[in-house]
């Protein structure tokens, strides 16, 4: 009798590929769209002139990692938990954003607001999905 091998990791569950692939997406449009009009955004929302340009430059290869991530097989946890831990960091920058940039209007506020809140969502989505991926990794007791 020959024993196959068990295979020490088993693919990404699809919800968190499809998450993975989303988190993608938003992020090569936000800086594609932030590069493309960071002038008319810095004037619009009140943020520096720059800030727009550096935050669309940093979405770039942000898009590419979650990309590669999401199309994996088997799962880069370690990659994947980089982007979590990329979109918390985010987050607190958008944090500091409202409390530090005193020209920011309230349409700049909602819109820092809102692309924190939909990142921290990206966040906790492949966080779930990472740890119901793992999960399924570890024996069952009988």
């Amino acid at each position: 009798m020959s024993a196959s091998p068990l295979p020490t990791q088993r693919p990404p569950r699809p919800g968190l590929q499809a998450v993975l692939l989303l988190d993608a997406l938003t992020c090569l449009a936000m800086g594609v769209a932030l590069l493309a009009w960071a002038a008319p955004v810095a004037t619009f929302t009140g943020l520096p002139p720059r800030l727009p340009v550096v935050a669309g430059v940093l979405l770039l290869p942000c898009a590419l990692l979650m990309f590669v991530a999401g199309r994996r097989s088997p799962l880069l946890t370690g990659l994947v938990w980089l982007i979590v831990f990329g979109n918390l960091a985010w987050v607190a920058a958008s944090a500091g954003v409202l409390f530090m940039v005193p020209s920011l209007n309230l349409i700049g506020q909602v819109l820092v607001v809102g692309q924190a809140v939909f990142v921290l969502a990206m966040a906790f989505l492949e966080w779930r999905g990472l740890a119901q991926a793992t999960a399924s990794l570890l024996p069952r007791a009988t």
